[in-house]
C-alpha cells in the first residue's frame, strides 16, 4: 500500500498543533465590547468606520459590523442617529457605557452629542477615519475626543502646552530604525475641512521649529511635526504650501527644506456621499 505524506504525519515530522476555536459566545462578547469601546473613544461612527476599526482583516467585515450593531441596538447599548450626509451613525447609550465599565473599560455615553448632525461632521469623519487607518498600519493614533477622554498616553493640557494649540488628533510612531526603548515621535494631526486663515495655518506650521524637542518629562516622546489631513478633492495642499513659503521665505534654503520635511500632507480620497476610498501621504515640497 502506498502511503501519503498525510499518513506519515507525526512519524516523520511533529503533528500540527490543534487549531484553537474560540467559543461562539466568547467571540460574540469580544466583538460586542470592541464596537462599544470604539464608540466610547470616537464619540460617533458610521458602520463603515466601525467595520474598519473592529474588523479590518475580515473578508466580511462590513457584514460583521452590521450584525453586531443590530444586536447592540436591540440591546439598547448603542443608538442610531441621522448624520449630516443623510446616513446612519451610532452613539453609545447609558447601557452601553455601563457594559464597558463593568468590564473595566472606559465608557461614556454619547446621547448628548450633536456633532453628527452639524457642520463639523466632515471634520470628525476625516479625523476618525485617519486615526483608524493609522492604527491598522500598526501606529498609535488618537482623536481630540479620545485624548480628552483619557485614551491617549498624555493629556490635552500637556499637548496644548507643547504645541500651543488643541490638536485635532495625534499620531505616534516609533522612530525609524529605532529600538523599542527609543523615544517615540508624536505628530500633531490637523484636519482641514473649511479653509483656515493664513495666520492660523502659519501658527500650526511653526510646530516644525519644535521637532526633536521632548514632549514629556519622562523623555519617552519627542515632537515629530504636523500632519495636515484633508479631502483630496479640495485645494488645501497648494494653500498650505503658499503659507509655508511666505512664513519661511527669510530662512536659509537648507533650513526651509528641513522645516518642510516635518510637514506631511494627508490626502483622503472620498466619493459621494463621503465614501472613503483610501489616502496618500506626501512630505510638503516648497
Amino acid at each position: 500500500m502506498r502511503l501519503t505524506s498525510e499518513d506519515l504525519a507525526g512519524l516523520v515530522r511533529p503533528p500540527a498543533p490543534p487549531v484553537a476555536h474560540e467559543p461562539p459566545r466568547s467571540r460574540s462578547m469580544r466583538q460586542r465590547l470592541s464596537v462599544l469601546a470604539l464608540l466610547a473613544e470616537f464619540s460617533h461612527l458610521r458602520t463603515v468606520e466601525i467595520s474598519a476599526g473592529c474588523f479590518p482583516k475580515a473578508r466580511t467585515g462590513l457584514q460583521l459590523a452590521q450584525r453586531c450593531l443590530k444586536r447592540l441596538t436591540e440591546a439598547n447599548e448603542v443608538h442610531a442617529v441621522r448624520n449630516s450626509v443623510g446616513t446612519t451613525s451610532f452613539v453609545l447609550t447609558h447601557v452601553g457605557a455601563r457594559t464597558l465599565l463593568l468590564h473595566g473599560m472606559r465608557g461614556k455615553h454619547g446621547l448628548n452629542l450633536r456633532s453628527y448632525a452639524g457642520g463639523s461632521f466632515l471634520h470628525h469623519a476625516i479625523t476618525s477615519r485617519y486615526a483608524i487607518e493609522q492604527r491598522n498600519l500598526g501606529n498609535e493614533c488618537y482623536t481630540e475626543y479620545g485624548i480628552a477622554g483619557g485614551f491617549a498616553p498624555f493629556s490635552t493640557a500637556l499637548l496644548r502646552s507643547r504645541f500651543k494649540k488643541s490638536c485635532d488628533g495625534i499620531l505616534i510612531r516609533q522612530a525609524s530604525g529605532g529600538s523599542d526603548s527609543a523615544p517615540k515621535s508624536v505628530i500633531a494631526v490637523e484636519v482641514e475641512a473649511a479653509r483656515k486663515p493664513g495666520s492660523e495655518v502659519a501658527r500650526i506650521l511653526s510646530i516644525a521649529d519644535k521637532v526633536g524637542h521632548w514632549l514629556d518629562e519622562d523623555h519617552q516622546y519627542v515632537i515629530g511635526g504636523v500632519a495636515f489631513a484633508f479631502n483630496a478633492s479640495q485645494g488645501h495642499a497648494p494653500y498650505i504650501r503658499k503659507v509655508a513659503q511666505e512664513l519661511w521665505q527669510q530662512r536659509p534654503r537648507a533650513e526651509r527644506h528641513k522645516l518642510a520635511s516635518a510637514i506631511t500632507l494627508v490626502k483622503m480620497r472620498y466619493a459621494l456621499p463621503l465614501t472613503f476610498q483610501g489616502f496618500t501621504e506626501e512630505t510638503l515640497a516648497l
